[in-house]
């Protein structure tokens, strides 16, 4: 089973005579946010064991991948057992 939620951070971009300012947001608030985006990906999976017919989930494996630019997709997976 699978569980997938994609997170983006909030970057700022403009552009002033030639000069590029990103004002991203704080460490902090990037760890709450990917903290929050691996549980939706976690409540993802386990709605789809569930819908298995599955009473648990094992080897579960969580990837972060940055997709673009303060783009992440975070993946769940497992394997549903009964």
């Amino acid at each position: 089973v699978r569980g997938t939620h994609l997170w983006t951070r909030r970057v700022i971009k403009s552009s002033f005579g030639g000069i590029r300012n990103v004002a991203v947001t704080g460490v902090k608030e990037m760890d709450a946010g990917l903290n929050e985006a691996k549980e939706l990906a976690q409540q993802a999976m386990v709605a789809e064991a569930k819908k298995m017919g599955a009473d648990s989930i094992i080897g579960v494996r969580i990837d972060v991948v940055e997709m673009s630019n303060g783009v992440f997709c975070v993946n769940t997976t497992g394997t549903a057992v009964k």
